[in-house]
């Protein structure tokens, strides 16, 4: 977008960093272009005072130069230590994307989408602090400020490998495209690589709507499957699965790292009178009832379930099916209602059948690893025959091989023939020498018998797979 310079304030004698741009040297279109990138940029920062946000100080524009002046962070980018493939210990990674996830709650919080969250808008400054940069593509959502103050919700901005699904889409944006992207973070410290790689960007925004990564702990043997959850939400194709706020995001990793439990944040607090859920659940809360509204539907089923599943009637399962046909718990419902709903005598007739069904099973594998067994000794005999009887020959044939040349008188008639092929092959072919005929015979048979002890040794060598298989 331009230069950035080392400046100093002189009234309040501070550093600062002043980017600018040069507008002469852009074309009409470009030139707007970034000065309206720089101006929201300002008014973005301006509205967001936090510790983990570079601050901006000023901004103006005076004749081609558009500028603002910033906080100066004396660190690098989070880009340059993933470029070094540098590794960061857990501690660090969760540390650095706690205080990014504040950085983008407090932001949210005052209206303001980021959508170009990437590694090389994340600076480490020299006491490890995060400090998030570069608001230029940040979108208001204030209700009261005007269109020509925001950037178009369809209009499709940031950077292809950290983008969502929704921001490829080029769908109306809010804090939850952050977080994708903060994910996506996440997921390069854990691995060393990105989630979404390919040629190009249609490549890349092709895997983003369809695939999904493989999980951490797959790429990097050290990292709990803990984060593979936690991952796997950031990177929710579909916005309503994913953390609702980019705290909850950080909660969840600090969570992780002192080896608790996630907190479930669609368990929300319930209050019941007399009638207890079950009767809440079926009919409504009833007039002496107090009920605060769940804001997601899975809290009532959980709660739902809780209450149900150490009963022993059968209609409080019913009712859990009729309420959620299509619960996470409805398979085991059904069975819960099979079990309690059985005769008597059912349960040792199915242990009677299922105990016959092993023993069967126990005799047929016992069987079968008889015969393997049988076959495998019978090939090791046959196979231990074969070997005596290629060493009998291979020894009969360099035996031949090493009297031939005093036995055979057509030697030194052949070693002058073998410069003509043609003619050799020709005398051969009208006057073959017994001798001569037999040695090669006896050469081809150790060359056969040498290719069946490689054979001999490959079928041994699966031999003993097949005992191990077979163990």
């Amino acid at each position: 977008m331009g230069v950035v310079y080392e400046g100093l304030d002189t009234r309040l004698h501070r550093k600062v960093a002043i980017k600018r741009i040069l507008k002469s040297a852009l074309d009409s279109d470009s030139a707007k272009e970034y000065s309206t990138r720089f101006a929201r940029e300002a008014q973005a920062v301006a509205r967001l005072n936090h510790p983990n946000i570079v601050q901006v100080f000023d901004f103006a524009e005076e004749g081609d130069v558009a500028y603002i002046v910033m906080e100066f962070v004396r660190g690098k980018e989070l880009k340059t230590f993933f470029d070094a493939r540098e590794r960061f210990a857990l501690k660090e990674v969760v540390h650095i994307m706690d205080e990014l996830c504040e950085a983008l709650h407090f932001a949210h919080s005052a209206g303001v989408v980021h959508r170009d969250i990437k590694p090389a808008n994340v600076m480490i400054d020299h006491e490890g602090r995060v400090k998030l940069t570069d608001f230029g593509v940040a979108r208001f959502t204030d209700p009261d400020r005007t269109q020509s103050d925001k950037t178009q919700a369809g209009a499709i901005v940031g950077t292809p490998a950290y983008m969502s699904p929704e921001q490829i889409q080029g769908e109306t944006l809010d804090r939850r495209t952050d977080i994708f992207s903060a994910g996506i973070i996440l997921y390069e410290f854990l691995t060393g690589g990105k989630p979404f790689t390919g040629q190009g960007a249609w490549t890349i925004a092709k895997k983003i709507l369809q695939e999904e990564p493989p999980p951490p702990s797959t790429v990097n043997k050290t990292i709990a499957p803990v984060y593979d959850a936690i991952v796997a939400k950031a990177l929710a194709k579909q916005i309503d699965a994913r953390y609702q706020t980019a705290r909850d995001f950080g909660m969840a990793l600090k969570r992780a790292l002192e080896g608790l439990p996630e907190i479930d944040e669609t368990e929300k607090t319930v209050i019941l009178g007399p009638g207890g859920f079950k009767a809440a659940a079926a009919a409504g809360a009833s007039p002496g009832e107090t009920t605060v509204p769940l804001t997601q539907p899975k809290a009532v089923e959980l709660e739902f379930w809780r209450s149900i599943k150490d009963g022993s009637d059968p209609a409080d399962f019913d009712l859990y099916l009729q309420q959620f046909p299509s619960g996470i718990y409805a398979a085991l419902a059904r069975r819960k209602i099979a079990k309690l709903r059985a005769a008597p005598g059912d349960e040792t007739v199915v242990s009677s059948e299922a105990e016959k069904r092993g023993a069967e099973a126990r005799e047929k594998l016992a069987a079968e690893k008889a015969e393997l067994e049988a076959r495998l000794a019978q090939r090791e005999s046959e196979m231990a025959k074969r070997e005596e009887e290629l060493k009998k020959r291979a020894a009969e044939a360099e035996k031949l091989a090493a009297e031939a040349p005093r036995k055979s008188p057509v030697i030194p008639v052949l070693a002058t023939l073998s410069a003509a092929g043609a003619i050799a092959l020709a005398w051969y072919s009208i006057k073959p020498d017994t001798s001569q005929q037999r040695v090669a015979e006896l050469t081809k048979m150790l060359a056969e018998s040498k290719q069946r002890e490689v054979e001999l040794r490959q079928s041994r060598d699966r031999e003993e797979e097949l005992k191990k298989e077979l163990d």
